[in-house]
């Protein structure tokens, strides 16, 4: 009995041990709020999902006439499509930093100029396969 409570414990501690050291997970798939005016999601989980349709990005066009950064988002369902436009160097940066598995939140008014851009690169987002 003692060996069989032994072995129990050495398996619990070792699984235990494993999820610890695996780190958090998190899979920040494309959400819209159209009525609150907000997107956000992972570039890997947009691009690993099962879907054909959820994406996520930012682009910024810079010609002689000056510069201009767009952001967009498509939920997993095909239903809602939203972007945003802004002229703001301090966005531009924002877009500069953005890398293949980053996590990327963006708010409009209703003119749909962007209010807001997040970027957030973590451990804890799933990278693109």
């Amino acid at each position: 009995m003692k060996r069989l409570v032994s072995f129990g414990l050495a398996g619990v501690l070792g699984v235990a041990a494993t999820s610890a050291l695996a780190g958090q997970h998190q899979v920040p798939t494309v959400m819209i709020d159209t009525v609150q005016r907000w997107a956000f999601g992972g570039f890997g989980a947009a691009r690993n999902s099962a879907d054909i349709k959820q994406l996520i990005g930012c682009d910024t066009w810079t010609d002689p006439s000056g510069s201009s950064t767009t952001c967009y988002a498509q939920d997993a369902a095909g239903k809602n499509y939203v972007t945003c436009y802004t002229f703001d160097p301090s966005f531009r940066e924002a877009i500069r930093s953005i890398k293949g598995d980053s996590f990327v939140q963006f708010h409009w008014d209703a003119s749909g100029q962007c209010t807001a851009i997040e970027v957030d690169d973590s451990s804890a987002y799933e990278p693109k396969r």
